[in-house]
């Protein structure tokens, strides 16, 4: 579908070895975003790919990914279980976005 294809091109711009850190990050999110909304499986691993390369960075001027993307990695791990990941989305969720209620709520509840 047209969906996938924009997702590809963006994981292109992603991967290619001259693409600075800040705009792979959009192109990730991007890609995660579009997987997200066509609730694709690799959603996931896109949603991650575009988290660890924005805690990667540190804190960054670059425009963080929407929290969506985030809070999908957030929701997934605490669907597994897996508590620990859930926590480090969730942080860095709110850091991108202090206001993100579903990251707040997972630190809280931590």
């Amino acid at each position: 579908g047209r969906g996938s294809l924009a997702a590809s091109s963006h994981a292109e711009i992603a991967s290619s070895p001259s693409c600075p850190p800040d705009q792979k990050i959009l192109s990730l999110s991007e890609q995660a975003r579009i997987l997200i909304a066509a609730k694709l499986p690799s959603a996931l691993d896109a949603a991650q790919a575009a988290l660890s390369a924005y805690a990667a960075l540190g804190p960054t001027a670059c425009q963080p990914p929407c929290a969506a993307v985030f809070d999908h990695v957030v929701t997934e791990a605490q669907q597994r279980g897996d508590a620990p990941s859930a926590h480090k989305a969730a942080l860095a969720a709110t850091r991108a976005h202090p206001g993100d209620a579903k990251a707040l709520a997972v630190l809280l509840a931590a």
